[in-house]
């Protein structure tokens, strides 16, 4: 291993060497990312291209540290990143939709990643159409997405269901013993009928 000097003169000890082709590609990718932060789709296939080669691993043990420490990304946000340029490369390649009529930043596209995939390209097709000349919103999508539903609702996944069931566990555990217990609890409980009544849907 190799301590490599930082900006703030802090020794940073490296994990694994990476070849000069992949030191390159590790400096492109980190370029596009903090110069191009607007442009969301070569963000998020940077991100892809850094995950997949693990060209964090001169620096950082896992993405998620790497996420965290050299691009001040958190992890929810940076995977909504990478399936939203996913999504759009998915958009542009489909032969049924218009590719000047594409979602236009990261919070149209990530309302679209929370559709099934197999729903994706249809729903956004309604999207284009109701909007018409009006620019679309991610409002819109999430609308659309949420009629397309069938009547009973789609069913949450079990792995939502379980984050939701361990959430409201975990704000019992929080509230237990504080003086606002009693309303947190009451709160609480009725989260957990919510919870409990869309893993039964």
């Amino acid at each position: 291993m190799i301590m490599e000097p930082t900006l703030d003169g802090m020794a940073l000890e490296t994990r694994e060497e990476l070849s000069e082709e992949q030191e390159f590609l590790l400096k492109k990718c980190e370029n596009i990312i903090r110069i191009g932060l607007s442009t969301f789709v070569e963000v998020g296939l940077a991100l892809k291209e850094i995950q997949d080669q693990r060209l964090y691993r001169r620096t950082d043990k896992t993405f998620e540290d790497y996420l965290q420490r050299s691009m001040g990304l958190s992890r929810p946000y940076a995977y909504n990143l990478i399936e939203s340029a996913k999504l759009m490369r998915e958009l542009r390649t489909s032969v049924e939709v218009d590719k000047a009529s594409l979602p236009k930043n990261e919070a149209q596209a990530r309302e679209l990643i929370r559709i099934e995939p197999s729903r994706r390209v249809e729903v956004w097709k309604k999207v284009v159409d109701l909007a018409g000349d009006k620019p679309f919103t991610a409002k819109l999508i999430r609308e659309v997405a949420r009629s397309e539903r069938s009547p009973e609702g789609e069913k949450p996944s079990a792995m939502e269901s379980g984050l939701a069931l361990g959430k409201v566990t975990r704000l019992r555990e929080l509230f237990a013993n504080t003086r606002v217990a009693e309303d947190a609890l009451q709160l609480i409980e009725k989260l957990e009928h919510l919870a409990r009544s869309i893993q039964t849907r």
